[in-house]
């Protein structure tokens, strides 16, 4: 088996560590660690996988973690454990904890690089990775410790569900009934009322055409994207976004890899059209360097994540490139952002502030650098970030008290109402 190179693009994949300072609530925006694991131009062999679907179709359950979807995948045949899915990784990822009996020791390396930096897995194959009655056998993965991401996300992570296996089958995502369908494409039948438009897979994502305002061009659909939309850096300054832009919000995109950050910004736009949708108002990400691409394809413009696709139930026809959508319960919900107009990162049994934005009702009252160690009363480590971006998606005028712990030893308490900021 060839070693792979995985490119964690903007993991929602530290997969908690996307801490964008505005954008949809529960879509990875602003102050909530996310870690899109978008993973991208994987090299290895897959002519040898065999994908199988007990009596056509499966339907499992999900589970939503914020703006991340976890669905249980048994390794091998053994116990179900919790896996982030996502279309935006081009390779899966499992922990050692999930393939007992496979010494990642004795493997080729792989080296998974992220806008975070770098890190090291093993390139491994799995007699069996499953999903319900989904099955792919003799599977590439990525083996390594995920330990730090389930520590985050306050479970025992199995692993990320990603293009080697999701590639095999037509997928039904239905957010608002919390539900899966995995196909055999020859079990698919097309239901009435979706809305199907072409999509490319080649370099392990789905991509389509959508407009934003009046720019078009192709996209990634990232479901491991805890925020709306994130435009490539290398268009934002082809473009000169960041110049035309009208009011603007601080933000650090972090992913997997390590500590390294991006510095963005968040702006509102006027509208994007996907296929004969219309989305006003959305929330999006501008990266400041132009080295920022979220894909590897060249001719890309960006990324959508949670704050876009959790408005539909969306069709993956992965055998049949294409990518269907029917509007959801939420289809016509605005895109919310940081009201707090603080960026949290988490600290273990704290948080950190990482930014407190100019002029915002915070500002006088916290810095960066100040450890919260509650929100509202709660212990800081009972407040998970997806909470915590609940919090700051309150209307205008919510108050919302921070404990802060001083240099001294001593805690103090400090309140401030929540604003429109964007």
């Amino acid at each position: 088996m060839k070693a792979m190179v995985i490119f964690v693009l903007f993991s929602g994949a530290n997969l908690f560590a996307v801490a964008l300072a505005a954008g949809a609530t529960e879509t990875g925006a602003a102050g909530v660690p996310g870690r899109p694991v978008e993973t991208a131009c994987l090299e290895t062999e897959r002519d040898e996988t065999v994908a199988t679907v007990e009596d056509g179709v499966t339907d499992v359950p999900i589970r939503m973690f914020g703006t991340f979807i976890i669905v249980d995948v048994a390794v091998n045949g053994g116990e179900p454990r919790p896996f982030v899915l996502d279309t935006g990784a081009s390779g899966s990822l499992v922990d050692t904890s999930a393939a007992p009996g496979i010494d990642p020791a004795a493997l080729p390396p792989v080296t998974v690089v992220g806008v975070g930096g770098e890190q090291t897995f093993a390139a491994a194959k799995l007699d069996d990775l499953a999903v319900g009655g989904a099955h792919v056998k003799n599977v590439p993965v990525a083996l390594g410790d995920l330990g730090g991401l389930g520590g985050a996300m306050g479970m025992e992570l199995g692993g990320i569900l990603g293009y080697d296996f999701l590639r095999h089958f037509v997928l039904t995502l239905d957010y608002d009934a919390g539900r899966i369908k995995f196909y055999d494409r020859g079990a698919f039948q097309d239901p009435a009322g979706v809305e199907f438009l072409p999509a490319e897979f080649d370099s392990g994502h789905p991509f389509v055409e959508m407009g934003l305002d009046s720019y078009r061009g192709k996209f990634v659909i990232d479901l491991g994207n805890a925020s709306g939309i994130i435009l490539n850096g290398d268009f934002v300054a082809r473009e000169k976004l960041l110049d035309k832009a009208g009011a603007r919000l601080p933000a650090m995109l972090r992913g997997a890899g390590g500590a390294k950050s991006t510095e963005a910004y968040v702006v509102r736009m006027g509208g994007a059209y996907l296929g004969s949708f219309e989305i006003l108002k959305p929330v999006v990400v501008l990266p400041v360097s132009g080295e920022a691409p979220l894909t590897c394809a060249k001719d890309t413009i960006g990324n959508l994540g949670y704050g876009v696709m959790s408005r539909f139930t969306v069709y993956f026809d992965y055998p049949g490139g294409r990518v269907g959508l029917v509007p959801g319960k939420r289809f016509d919900a605005p895109f919310d952002y940081n009201r707090a107009g603080v960026v949290l990162r988490p600290g273990g049994d704290h948080y950190v502030v990482e930014k407190v934005m100019a002029g915002c009702p915070a500002a006088a009252l916290v810095a960066p650098g100040d450890k919260v160690v509650a929100i509202n009363g709660k212990a800081a480590a009972e407040v998970p970030p997806p909470a915590w971006a609940a919090i700051w998606s309150q209307p205008a005028g919510t108050k919302v008290t921070f404990t802060l712990a001083r240099a001294n030893g001593g805690t103090e308490n400090v309140s401030f109402e929540l604003a429109d900021l964007l």
